[in-house]
């Protein structure tokens, strides 16, 4: 899944920002700080208008990702320096879902827009407190990503990445 932002209004001419993105604790914690609803219907999170500046940052501190979407994209290869796992979650790198699990048993897969080329991915861990790991030396191929984010990535010790064509 890839993190949105969208502008809406509801039935009384309200604007609202909506946030569709993976399940990620760190988000939820500061959705909630900033007043945010979860909308079940939608499977997002919900904001009133003039929490758009905070909410816009959140979302690029958790996620890397902006709401500029005529941003430069290009596809790159990421490798995993080191083995990385999250913990009742997906593994995201610089706002795209590199490998996501839903339970211990599910097993893992690559996110949209992301080609497992080498290495392993998987899940596991106990019923209640399973994980989404990816195995040090992995390669991925990654179409899309935000040209800016790449800066994330370069801060990133635990992958590296080139850019293809």
């Amino acid at each position: 899944m890839t993190t949105k932002i969208e502008l809406f209004s509801d039935e009384h001419e309200m604007e609202f920002i909506r946030v569709i993105s993976a399940y990620d604790e760190d988000f939820i914690a500061e959705a909630r700080k900033l007043k945010g609803k979860f909308n079940t219907t939608k499977k997002s999170w919900d904001f009133p208008i003039k929490a758009k500046e905070k909410v816009e940052m959140a979302v690029y501190m958790i996620f890397g990702m902006s709401s500029d979407a005529a941003s430069e994209k290009v596809n790159i290869e990421l490798t995993f320096l080191e083995s990385v796992h999250a913990a009742k979650s997906s593994v995201i790198i610089a706002g795209r879902i590199i490998a996501k699990a839903t339970s211990r048993d599910s097993s893992a897969e690559e996110g949209w827009g992301v080609t497992l080329t080498e290495g392993r991915i998987e899940s596991g861990g106990s019923r209640s407190n399973w994980y989404t790991r990816v195995e040090a030396n992995s390669v991925f191929e990654v179409k899309r990503v935000q040209k800016k984010h790449l800066k994330l990535l370069e801060k990133n010790k635990s992958v590296s990445f080139k850019i293809i064509e």
